[in-house]
């Protein structure tokens, strides 16, 4: 992505687990985007389209690769 303002997130080919009784499950795979300053941004999808997952991810609170 080229963009002339500053970056305030960059998240590049993110890829979150969670575990469960059979293992690793991967629940986010090769997410990347990228906020500019003075940007909004929405988060949008359908129950169970793992935003929670993907925000969790980025904040360190999930297992990812």
């Amino acid at each position: 992505m080229l963009h002339d303002g500053e970056s305030l997130l960059k998240v590049e080919n993110r890829r979150a687990f969670h575990s469960s009784k059979e293992g690793l499950v991967k629940a986010v795979n090769d997410v990347s985007f990228e906020i500019q300053k003075g940007e909004s941004v929405g988060l949008l999808g359908e129950s169970g389209a793992k935003k929670s997952s993907i925000t969790l991810a980025i904040l360190g609170r999930f297992s990812y690769k």
